[in-house]
């Protein structure tokens, strides 16, 4: 089955990210790992973005120290 878990683990392995650092963004929304990849009505030949929550800055919200 090809589910977006297994595309976190190919980050993981070949990029060095932890699954837990992983964004992984098609079509402008964030693909959530319990769904399958055709579920998110993506094909493996699909675009993803990879960013690394870690190279993210913190952002400062009004109101609320970060």
């Amino acid at each position: 089955m090809d589910s977006v878990d297994i595309l976190h683990k190919q980050v993981a392995k070949h990029l060095k990210i932890k699954e837990e650092d992983q964004i992984l963004i098609y079509s402008g929304k964030c693909l959530n790992n319990k769904k399958t990849l055709q579920e998110e009505k993506l094909s493996r030949e699909s675009l993803v973005t990879i960013l690394d929550k870690r190279d993210i800055p913190e952002i400062e919200r009004e109101g609320n120290e970060v």
